[in-house]
């Protein structure tokens, strides 16, 4: 589970939304900007499996001002996003599929995710804070549906182009700011937002939960490798660890940061392999603990041709207290096992699910890492020491 406060690194976390999206994504947002928008735009023409919907202002007054942009919205229709206007919308809100979300101050704009002084919460693997998050989208979609139809059509954004064009050419006082009430959208009373199926208060949800977990470590699942390639149950698995990070350390994919990875947090490393009853999955063959994740933490030239797929995965994390079984991944801790043992109890996403093992097993695809509980851990920890007794370890110092 994992409730971090974003200050600083918006621009990262637009990356992370963008795209570690897999099936859908969700935006509230008053106002969009064009360059954030085209790159919305070029990643769903490369995967036009995502379903986007946005709910955003349609102001001309913010049109002709320049505090949101018609031609953003533009690319975003002819991109396949499902937009819809509402007025007097301030709400910032966005949902990466059903495990992830963030809320705060940042419009979907370049001022708000790259150059203002914001400040939001981003949530992944919180169940009930994210199903609460999807029941107020789903409430307001929902409310502006009954409204009326407040889609925003090609037709309307081209009308609106014309129109704005026209007022900003015949503005005879370019610093005066233009207002004009025109607008169109779903103009809801106060007491249409309240949300249903959830708690109304998400953001005191959040702070609540984020105390709590503030106690508890940080505890991850690392997948090492990839399926095109995977390892052998005969093949060993070694830590990378180089002069510069003799502790060794682990590696991720640009697009998937692991900045959510704290100093002191637990880390178990899963090779992408065949366990020893020669089934294909994970297989736990390594612990450590991590020294966290930083901006700085990218691959330079020099760490790219010693290990060359670090141009593929630049971002790393170094390790400390590392160790890794000393024989062949057939004699590792298959994900199968841990699964079949620890049930829903694995990760923090699937929690009072319904879950079978077997539906489990499809939770980790596409990720390079996870969390999981303390329970997987204390798992991992008794299969890993007793395996260790039998095999022995490599220890990185």
């Amino acid at each position: 589970m994992s409730i971090q406060l974003v200050t600083t690194d918006h621009e990262e976390r637009l990356q992370e939304i963008l795209e570690g999206t897999e099936a859908d994504l969700r935006i509230v947002s008053p106002f969009i900007g064009l360059e954030i928008s085209k790159r919305l735009a070029a990643i769903l023409e490369i995967n036009p499996a995502i379903a986007c919907e946005i709910i955003t202002r349609f102001s001309r007054e913010d049109f002709v001002n320049g505090a949101s942009n018609l031609y953003a919205l533009k690319a975003l229709s002819e991109a396949g996003v499902s937009i819809y206007a509402l007025q007097g919308l301030h709400t910032k809100l966005y949902l990466i599929d059903n495990v992830a979300g963030m809320l705060g101050s940042a419009n979907f704009t370049s001022g708000g995710f790259r150059l203002n002084h914001e400040l939001s919460i981003f949530v992944r693997d919180e169940a009930a804070i994210i199903a609460d998050m999807h029941s107020y989208y789903n409430d307001i979609l929902k409310k502006i549906q009954e409204k009326g139809d407040f889609r925003v059509t090609d037709e309307l954004i081209q009308s609106e182009i014309e129109m704005v064009t026209k007022l900003r050419k015949d503005r005879k006082d370019k610093a005066t700011k233009y207002r004009n009430e025109h607008q169109f959208g779903a103009v809801l009373n106060k007491g249409d937002e309240t949300v249903t199926g959830g708690n109304p208060d998400t953001i005191q949800a959040i702070l609540a939960a984020g105390i709590k977990d503030g106690l508890k470590e940080g505890i991850w699942l690392k997948f090492e490798g990839d399926a095109e390639n995977r390892e052998g149950p005969e093949d060993r698995y070694e830590i990378a660890r180089s002069d510069k990070l003799p502790t060794g350390f682990t590696s991720f994919p640009a697009g998937n940061k692991p900045s959510g990875m704290k100093p002191g947090d637990y880390i178990y490393l899963a090779i992408i392999g065949t366990d020893g009853r020669g089934n294909s999955t994970p297989v736990i063959m390594g612990r450590a603990r991590t020294k966290g994740f930083f901006k700085e933490n990218m691959a330079d030239e020099d760490m790219k041709k010693e290990f060359d797929w670090m141009y593929e995965y630049p971002a790393y994390v170094e390790l400390y207290d590392a160790e890794s079984l000393d024989t062949p991944q057939k004699n590792g801790i298959s994900l199968l096992d841990v699964l079949a043992d620890v049930g829903t109890g694995t990760y923090p996403s699937t929690i009072g699910t319904t879950k079978t093992p077997i539906e489990l097993r499809t939770t980790h695809y596409q990720k390079s890492h996870m969390r999981i509980t303390r329970q997987a851990k204390d798992y991992l920890d008794s299969r890993f020491e007793q395996a260790a007794k039998t095999y022995g370890v490599i220890k990185y110092t």
